[in-house]
Order: structure tokens, then sequence, then C-alpha cells
């Protein structure tokens, strides 16, 4: 719970192979990951179409959770 009062997950993938993680009403919600694939470019930002999250390798990434 962030002090705005949003509901965030923090989640970071320590292995170099791609991981899927689930995350029971993320559907609807706001991700952004920095991995191998983004550098040292700004993080990729998205929304979350499904409750599944597919982490690549190295990747860190913050899940904002829809109210």
């Amino acid at each position: 719970m962030t002090r705005a009062g949003k509901r965030e997950v923090l989640l970071v993938n320590k292995r170099d192979r791609t991981c899927v993680v689930s995350i029971p009403g993320a559907a609807g919600g706001q991700i952004a990951v920095v991995d191998q694939q983004t550098a040292f470019q700004p993080p990729a930002a998205g929304q979350l179409r499904a409750d599944e999250v597919t982490l690549g390798g190295l990747a860190v990434a913050v899940v904002t959770l829809p109210k």
C-alpha cells in the first residue's frame, strides 16, 4: 500500500529465464518493467489484461493493482 492509497506489488526475477507469476485481481492494473530488453531505456509500461504476469530473465516489475 503506497502513501497515495495505491496497492502495488514488486516482482523480482532473480533467474536468467522467463517465469510466470499469478496475481489474483491484477487484470486491469498497470505494470512497469525493467529487464534485459529495456537495458538503459525507461521502464516498459502497459496495462494487464489477465491475472498472470510473464517476467523475462533478471526482470524487475512494479504491478499497480486496480481499485
